[in-house]
């Protein structure tokens, strides 16, 4: 008895390995569902300006499961004044910064934007640690 014990624990481990890798692409052992944003990042410069997002299955053999709900992470910064299908339109307050947007669909699919306001993406940020910089001095 003790060795067909021995013969059953690795045939059921292994059963129970490839009984999880060959489960949906959005559980064990796929890759994960997700979802596109086109853009995936916009600059706006500016008081009440919008942008419109739209989203997009990331695995070209899936479709989203709609209705998609849209969020920010910050909400003083700007917000959705439309959405419906596949996009969404975002507009912004008069305050600066980088406004998270994410978009998840009733399958939990999910996906992300950011929107920089007031100023452009590819800015040049120091730490303290860079405060050895002589580059702007006058010699």
């Amino acid at each position: 008895m003790k060795n067909i014990r021995h013969l059953l624990t690795p045939l059921l481990t292994a059963l129970a390995f490839f009984t999880l890798w060959g489960c949906d692409s959005s559980t064990a052992g796929g890759s994960e569902k997700s979802i596109t944003l086109d853009p995936s990042s916009v600059t706006l410069d500016g008081t009440g300006l919008s942008a419109v997002f739209t989203a997009t299955s990331s695995n070209e053999d899936t479709e989203l499961a709609l209705p998609l709900e849209w969020s920010v992470s910050n909400a003083a910064l700007g917000t959705f004044i439309s959405t419906g299908g596949l996009s969404a339109v975002y507009q912004t307050t008069s305050l600066l910064g980088s406004n998270a947007i994410s978009v998840k669909d009733q399958s939990g699919a999910e996906g992300v934007a950011v929107v920089y306001q007031g100023f452009e993406e590819s800015l040049n940020v120091t730490t303290d640690s860079d405060d050895t910089d002589d580059s702007d001095t006058d010699e």
